[in-house]
């Protein structure tokens, strides 16, 4: 699977923080 930078940190982010990747992702 292919991912840019950006979508990999707003994961890994949203991993540590509590704020779920999905809502980010979804935004």
């Amino acid at each position: 699977m292919v991912v840019a930078p950006a979508e990999l940190t707003i994961f890994i982010r949203g991993k540590q923080e509590p704020i779920h990747p999905l809502q980010i992702g979804s935004g």
